[in-house]
């Protein structure tokens, strides 16, 4: 559920990417030099931070949680991507960091269907400017999740 507090924790998190150069830390809302480079390096226009982490804001065991992650991998490869290793931090450790992934060229719909699909209540995305973005997922785009945005290199 979308609160005030949750917003402003998102707002305040450091999205932190292993990248082929190092790590890279954004944040929702600043561009990011960083960000925008490692667009040029790997030949894409955009990028999205998932995570499959505590769904819905609720904690997890961390077996559970790495099954689910497991989990987004394996849809990413199937639909033709591969992630970064990353981890959403909160620099207050109010919450314990959550591993999840940079996707090099991964187009917002398609972000926000796998957000839904592992029970997230947001996504972050940016494209070609480097400004990471929030995405938030509510009900009607809950209710809307089998319609799956068409895979790389389809048409629909």
């Amino acid at each position: 559920m979308r609160t005030p507090a949750l917003r402003r924790a998102y707002l305040a998190a450091h999205y932190r990417v292993s990248g082929p150069q190092g790590t890279l830390d954004v944040r929702i809302g600043i561009a990011s030099a960083g960000l925008r480079a490692l667009h040029r390096r790997l030949g894409v226009a955009r990028s999205a931070f998932l995570t499959a982490w505590n769904p819905r804001g609720r904690r997890l065991a961390a077996p559970a949680n790495r099954l689910a992650h497991q989990r987004l991998v394996q849809c990413l490869a199937a639909l033709g991507y591969r992630g970064l290793p990353a981890r959403g931090v909160d620099p207050c450790a109010q919450w314990p960091d959550e591993p999840g992934l940079l996707v090099p060229g991964l187009p917002a719909a398609l972000a926000l269907w796998l957000g839904v699909r592992f029970g997230q209540n947001a996504v972050v995305h940016a494209a070609c400017a480097g400004v990471p973005q929030l995405l938030w997922i509510g009900p009607t785009r809950r209710a809307a999740s089998s319609d799956r945005p068409a895979a790389p290199g389809t048409t629909t």
